[in-house]
């Protein structure tokens, strides 16, 4: 990509092409000389005595018979409030011009040179936008911030209005969008409104807390984000740490829930097919297979450790992670157990975030906790996923439901990076293995409306 410059953003001998094509074309095509100071600001100008006498000619156009010396006239004026006579400026422009375009079109001369003036201009609206646009994600706390940043670049390139002017902007974004992958942490999409829209665009790096009372569905709901993910992102790759499923009861559920997420796209399925490999769920499993490929989703398999997690991952190098459950990793025998999940949770932390990746860890919650229960006093035998998790939701179904299907489930947000929390009813298919919710969409935080368009601050 093309990297601009400030002194790239300079033409002074096109602004100078300009003014004196306009001049010399005054008299004689005014309507021209009109339609192309139209479009010519004062401020495209870099040099203020340029701009000064741009401001002229825009003034003297609009007199019934403008010409050289109503430009004149108006410098004159204008010396009242500048202090400088432009005066021999004009006239050693257009002296300069003749002697360079001689036998040349005035107005098409200041058309052309109009346009590398604008362009210019372009520039240094798109330079100033990065400028700003790179200090504010610098400067950012979360992706609200960068979400404001961005909304001020978009209003910049609306403002700067012509086809030249948005291209020039367009690689100021290309440039912001590559920094953003490669300097912040961009989050995965999962396809699931109810919950993207909630967390700032998909799941964060670093560890998702999934806690749930039994018959929530946890490891359906990050089997179903994980599923949407790889069907979102067809790059993203993927590794899931069986921890206490069988690879075939594994396998059914996967196959089940990619046919809820892919809907009319494959055969209706429910779970009890895929257990049984019918026709229809062996359509939906190629499907699936084509679709994610063999590389992609990768399985290991229980007993699960940190070092064999750390392991798997360093092999097969995937950006997200999902870890079932946090109870089934084994510790080193020396401790008690909560103390050793307290290590372990600070162990797979250390590698989310030593990786980049997103690791989900699903986990039982603690008999007395409830859905109003605050951040750590969720989590079964241990509190330190609570804490450590950058993001963490919790499933409660009323103990009399759980058996039925489908069942309301209720999801609470209880930690995002945001700060953002909230409670989304669910509805949760153990037949389907999937989720979904029949709640209106989240709308945007209140903290957007800081960043309404209009050009930056």
């Amino acid at each position: 990509m093309k990297k601009h410059r400030p002194d790239q953003a300079e033409n002074p001998m096109a602004e100078r092409a300009a003014l004196a094509g306009l001049l010399m074309g005054i008299e004689v095509l005014p309507a021209a000389v009109r339609e192309v100071a139209a479009g010519l600001e004062p401020e495209a100008f870099t040099d203020p005595v340029h701009r000064e006498i741009m401001a002229c000619i825009h003034e003297a156009l609009t007199a019934d018979r403008p010409g050289i010396g109503t430009v004149q006239a108006a410098a004159r004026r204008r010396v009242i409030v500048t202090g400088e006579d432009h005066h021999d400026v004009i006239v050693g422009i257009v002296d300069l011009i003749e002697r360079e375009y001689v036998g040349s079109a005035p107005v098409e001369n200041a058309r052309l040179a109009a346009h590398e003036v604008r362009q210019a201009h372009g520039q240094r609206q798109a330079l100033m936008a990065m400028t700003v646009g790179l200090e504010g994600i610098r400067g950012a706390r979360d992706a609200s911030d960068i979400a404001g940043v961005i909304e001020r670049l978009e209003a910049v390139k609306a403002s700067l209005g012509g086809p030249v002017e948005a291209d020039l902007t367009t690689s100021i974004f290309d440039e912001l969008d590559s920094w953003s992958r490669d300097d912040c942490d961009p989050v995965i999409p999962t396809g699931f409104p109810a919950l993207d829209l909630l967390i700032d665009g998909g799941l964060p790096p670093g560890l998702v807390g999934i806690a749930g009372q039994p018959g929530s569905g946890k490891s359906a709901l990050a089997s179903q984000l994980m599923l949407g993910a790889l069907l979102e992102d067809r790059g993203l790759a993927s590794l899931w740490c069986r921890g206490e499923m069988s690879a075939k009861r594994l396998s059914g559920r996967l196959v089940a829930a990619w046919a809820s997420i892919r809907g009319d796209a494959v055969p209706a399925i429910t779970l009890r097919d895929a257990r049984r490999r019918t026709k229809a769920s062996r359509t939906v499993s190629v499907d699936m297979a084509n679709i994610v490929g063999v590389d992609r989703l990768r399985f290991l398999p229980a007993p699960l450790t940190v070092d064999r997690i750390a392991a798997a991952i360093g092999k097969h190098r995937p950006k997200l992670v999902v870890v079932d459950h946090l109870g089934r990793i084994q510790g080193d025998g020396k401790h008690d157990r909560r103390a050793e999940l307290e290590s372990i949770v600070q162990q797979l932390d250390d590698i989310a975030t030593g990786n980049g990746i997103t690791m989900i860890v699903t986990t039982p919650v603690a008999k007395t906790a409830t859905e109003d229960s605050a951040i750590g006093t969720i989590t079964r035998d241990s509190n330190r996923l609570d804490f450590d998790a950058e993001c963490y939701l919790s499933l409660w179904v009323n103990p009399g439901d759980r058996k039925n299907d489908p069942r309301e489930v209720r999801m609470v947000l209880n930690k995002t990076r945001s700060g953002h929390e909230d409670k989304v009813p669910l509805t949760f298919t153990g037949s389907g293995q999937s989720f979904y919710s029949t709640a209106p969409l989240a709308e945007e935080h209140d903290e957007f409306a800081a960043y309404a368009p209009g050009v930056p601050r």
